[in-house]
C-alpha cells in the first residue's frame, strides 16, 4: 500500500541537522510536516499563538514556543529575529505554513538570512501567486483556462459584472493574506441585489490593519462566474519545483467534501491522476511565475475543462496524503533549503504515486459535520451512512489528517479544539457546518 502517514524511511539526518521552525500549529499541513521531519531526525520547533495548537502535542515536536499571531507581521518578525539570540542555537530552517508566513519571509529574506535558512521566492513572485488578479493573468498567458472573473473598483463595476455574467456569481477575496476570518467566498443567486451583497461581504470580511493600509486595492473582493457542480469537486495538482527548474514533482487529488459545501476547507480528498497536458501547462505557469518550492494549484473541473482558481505557495491541507504516496514534500523542501541537491533528487525520484486508491479524511470534522446535519435534518440517513462508509472503505488506504498510530495525543487535542470552537462560536458553527453558508 506504500508509505502511510505513520511510516518513514530510516532517519537521514544526524544530531547536527539544523532545526526546522514551523508556524500555524493547528493546520493539518503543519502537523504533517512536523511528523515527516521529526521522523527523519530533524529537530522541529512549533511556534503558535494558541496554546491548544494540535502540532504542539505531537511526539515529533522537539520544542513548543508561543509567538505573536501571524496576522501581526511586525511583532512576529521581531519575535523571530530574537529567536537565535534567546537560545544560542541556529541557523534554523523556516518554511511557510500559511500565506501570511510566505509574505513575511519573502519581505525580509535579506534581514533573516544571517540566522535562518530560507527556500523562499522573492516578494514580487510571492504576490504574483497570492494576488488572484496577477495569478489568473499569468495562468492565461501560460495556456491554462480560468473562470470569468471581474475585479470591480466601485458599484458601477459590480453592476457591469453582473450584467456580463448573466447568472449566479461568487464573491471571493482577491487575496487570503491577513484576511481576518479566512472566508473562501459566498454565492449570490441570480436576481439578488449584487451591490448590497458585495458591500456586505466586504464589511464582514475585513483585513488586518497593516494589509488594509499598505495594499488597499487587494482588499477589494472579486466576482467570479459560478460553475455549479464543478465547485463541489476541486481538483488539485500539488508538488515541488526547485529553483533551477530541473527537479519537478507533481501529485493529483480531488477535494470531494468541503465545509461549507459550496466553498470551504477540505474535509475529504481522493488521489487522482494528472493529465499530461495539464501537468505541462502547470509547469509552464510555475516557470512564468518564477516560483520554486512546495505548491498547490486548485482547479474547478467543469466537464472536460480545468479552470485554475487558486495557488498555495506553502504546505497545504492534504499534505499527509502526498507524503503517503511517496512525495515527501517537507523533507524535499528541507533538503533544498540546505542546498543538498543529491537528497532533493533522491526524494523526488522516490515519488511512487501510491499503491492503489488513497483517500485523505479529517474524520473528527467529518463526524461532527454528519452528526450536526443529521440533528437538524440537513442530510439523509442514507447520505450520512454513505460518507461514513467512504471514510472506512477497506479497499482504499485511508490517511487521517490527525489520527495516526504512534502519535495519538494530537487526536485528543484536535477533538477538544473542535468542540471548544463549536461551543465558543455556535452561530458560526451552525452557519458553516449545518447550513453551508
Amino acid at each position: 500500500m506504500g508509505l502511510t502517514a505513520t511510516e518513514s524511511e530510516p532517519h537521514v539526518t544526524d544530531a547536527r541537522s539544523p532545526a526546522a521552525v514551523l508556524f500555524d500549529g493547528s493546520y493539518y499541513g503543519t502537523l504533517a510536516a512536523v511528523r515527516s521531519l521529526g521522523a527523519a531526525g530533524v529537530p522541529v520547533i512549533v511556534a503558535d499563538c494558541r496554546r491548544r495548537a494540535t502540532a504542539f502535542f505531537s511526539r515529533h515536536t522537539a520544542r513548543r514556543l508561543w509567538c505573536p499571531p501571524t496576522d501581526d507581521g511586525e511583532r512576529l518578525l521581531e519575535w523571530l529575529a530574537t529567536l537565535p539570540r534567546r537560545d544560542g542555537t541556529g541557523p534554523y530552517v523556516v518554511y511557510p505554513t500559511s500565506d501570511e508566513i510566505a509574505v513575511l519571509l519573502a519581505s525580509h529574506r535579506a534581514a533573516l538570512s544571517d540566522d535562518f535558512v530560507l527556500y523562499q521566492p522573492d516578494l514580487p513572485t510571492t504576490w504574483r501567486v497570492l494576488d488572484k488578479k496577477n495569478l489568473l493573468e499569468e495562468a492565461r498567458a501560460a495556456g491554462l483556462e480560468v473562470p470569468d472573473t471581474w475585479f470591480p473598483r466601485d458599484a458601477s463595476d459590480v453592476r457591469r459584472a453582473a450584467r456580463e455574467a448573466d447568472g449566479p456569481l461568487m464573491i471571493k477575496p482577491r487575496t487570503q493574506v491577513m484576511l481576518l476570518h479566512h472566508c473562501k467566498g459566498t454565492l449570490v443567486s441570480d436576481g439578488a441585489d449584487i451591490v448590497a451583497e458585495y458591500d456586505r461581504f466586504r464589511r464582514e470580511n475585513s483585513y488586518a490593519s497593516w494589509m488594509a493600509r499598505t495594499f488597499p486595492e487587494l482588499t477589494q473582493p472579486l466576482l467570479q462566474r459560478y460553475h455549479g457542480d464543478a465547485s463541489q469537486q476541486v481538483y488539485s495538482i500539488a508538488g515541488f519545483r526547485d529553483v533551477t527548474g530541473r527537479h519537478l514533482a507533481m501529485s493529483g487529488s480531488v477535494k470531494v467534501l468541503q465545509r461549507p459545501r459550496g466553498m470551504g476547507v477540505g474535509l475529504c480528498f481522493e488521489s487522482a491522476a494528472i493529465a499530461p497536458d495539464l501537468a505541462r501547462l502547470s509547469a509552464k505557469l510555475l516557470e512564468r511565475l518564477g516560483y520554486f518550492g512546495v505548491f498547490e494549484l486548485e482547479f474547478l473541473r467543469d466537464g472536460e475543462r480545468s479552470l485554475l482558481i487558486d495557488m498555495n505557495p506553502r504546505f497545504y491541507n492534504q499534505l499527509a496524503l502526498d507524503i503517503a504516496r511517496g512525495l515527501d514534500l517537507p523533507r524535499i523542501a528541507y533538503a533544498a533549503a540546505l542546498g543538498d541537491e543529491a537528497a532533493v533528487e533522491r526524494l523526488v525520484a522516490a515519488h511512487h504515486g501510491g499503491d492503489g486508491p488513497m483517500v485523505f479524511c479529517n474524520r473528527i470534522g467529518l463526524n461532527m459535520l454528519l452528526g450536526a446535519k443529521r440533528l437538524f435534518g440537513r442530510i439523509s440517513r442514507e447520505d450520512a451512512s454513505r460518507w461514513r462508509q467512504w471514510a472506512r472503505d477497506p479497499t482504499k488506504t485511508i490517511i487521517d489528517s490527525v489520527d495516526i498510530a504512534g502519535d495519538r495525543v494530537p487526536t485528543l487535542a484536535e477533538a477538544a479544539s473542535q468542540v471548544y470552537e463549536c461551543l465558543r462560536h455556535p452561530r458560526g458553527f451552525l452557519k458553516n457546518v449545518v447550513f453551508d453558508r
